[in-house]
């Protein structure tokens, strides 16, 4: 991707994430911190790093891990464990998502396992994004089944020393086989 098409994107994570500017008029320029910043090598590792705990603690079902990295302001998009679409709007309904989770895996024995299989992520020091692809086993209510293609963004951003996630988009990848 060429520089002047990552650093545009890095100014649309920025506003999109609180760190613009505001609107301007038609014809004018719209000028963010972000938009003349470079992309850090270092934040880019921290936040991969981040995204693979958040997936090992899925795995783990240690979901209060997870709520502990998101964004008072997260939007969440993922599945269900009867696979339907589920959106949640910030910290309380990410919680109560992740509260859905946590009752399958004790009446239905959910459980997870997870293969990473590409995380490629760009980061500033202050805002980044993760396009995640992962292979996922899912054993509920007695039954195996996968694994599944999943994919997966991750869009972030540094509270003090910590990233915390703003959004989290998770999909299929490629539709499963009908049993």
């Amino acid at each position: 991707m060429k520089t002047s098409a990552r650093l545009a994107c890095a100014a649309v994570i920025a506003v999109a994430c609180g760190g613009g500017t505001r609107q301007q008029p038609v014809g004018t320029t719209m000028t963010t911190s972000a938009a003349r910043a470079e992309w850090d090598g270092q934040a880019a590792a921290s936040l991969r790093s981040d995204v693979a705990r958040l997936i090992v603690d899925l795995d783990g079902g240690n979901f209060g891990a997870i709520v502990a990295k998101l964004d008072d302001d997260v939007i969440l998009f993922d599945l269900d464990p009867d696979n339907r679409p589920v959106r949640a709007d910030g910290l309380a309904g990410a919680r109560r998502y992740y509260e859905t989770l946590e009752d399958a895996r004790k009446t239905q024995d959910l459980r997870t396992k997870s293969t990473l299989l590409r995380t490629d992520c760009l980061a500033t020091t202050t805002v980044g994004h993760c396009a995640v692809e992962l292979d996922q086993t899912i054993h509920l209510g007695g039954r195996t089944t996968g694994p599944f293609r999943y994919r997966a963004t991750f869009v972030a951003r540094r509270r003090g020393p910590d990233w915390r996630f703003t959004h989290v988009h998770s999909s299929l990848g490629a539709i499963p086989p009908s049993p």
